[in-house]
This record gives structure tokens, sequence and C-alpha cells, in this order.
């Protein structure tokens, strides 16, 4: 596969109802909730801080519903397409890139939470975004 090819990538925060419920203490609970809650978010932010792209990155998925950047042809390296529930869907202009920021994204993930991980899936973006959709569910679901 072409280093510079689109590709879409699954993100799924794994261990959370352990790292949630590690406590009976409400308050803890809470705190770690909103902390996944976040970190997707969070991780995905701070990554691209760490790169020369960071004013080429569409972090604003909800304001952006059905406006996908890059598909208008704005030049962008990445576009969050959608974040929630501990996953997140986000679209590559190239593989390279993807493998930088997810390694990032792990990295911050493991050294804010210690108990978290970050699972990783990424495929080929075709023109077919519902194909590509079940595809990279079925890559999630193999990893896992």
């Amino acid at each position: 596969m072409d280093r510079e090819t689109k590709v879409l990538a699954m993100y799924d925060v794994r261990g959370i109802q352990d790292y949630i419920f590690r406590t009976n203490r409400v308050k803890d609970i809470i705190g770690a909730s909103l902390l996944v809650e976040h970190i997707i978010e969070d991780a995905l932010k701070s990554a691209c801080a760490q790169t020369e792209s960071q004013g080429r990155v569409v972090l604003d998925w909800e304001t952006e519903k059905g406006q996908i950047a890059s598909l208008r042809g704005v030049d962008v390296d990445a576009e969050v397409l959608f974040i929630g529930g501990g996953n997140a869907y986000i679209l590559y202009r190239s593989r390279a890139f993807c493998q930088e920021i997810s390694r990032r994204m792990a990295r911050y993930v493991l050294e804010h939470t210690y108990s978290l991980q970050l699972a990783t899936a990424v495929i080929e973006r075709t023109e077919n975004y519902f194909e590509d959709y079940k595809s990279l569910n079925a890559e999630m679901t193999r990893i896992k």
C-alpha cells in the first residue's frame, strides 16, 4: 500500500470498565469517567501539537457534520469524523501521518491513565464510505 494513500482509522479505548470502577468511591468514578470521555480527543490534540501539521488537522467534527473538508477539496492532513463512547474515526491524507499520530496518541493514553490502552485499526479509504465503515469495524474486531 502506498504511504500517501488516504486511510481511515478507528481508535478504541480498551480497559474502560476496569479503569472507571477500580474504586467504589463515587467522586473517583466520576473523575475517571470524565477523563475517559475526553482521552481520545486530548490524545489527538496532543499528538497534533507535536507535529508540523497543527493547522492542517480538522478537530471540530461536531460543527462540521456533513462537511468533510478533504472531500470538498480542502487541503488537510487529518480530519475527525466522529469521537464518542471511547471510539474515534479519523480520515488521514496518508498512512505515514496516521502512523505518527497513532503512536503519539497511544503514548499519551498510557502516560495519562497508566492502565487504558488504545487499539487502532486502519484501512485504505475507498469511495464507498459504507463499505469502508464495515471493513474498518471488521479490522477492529480482528485486532481486539
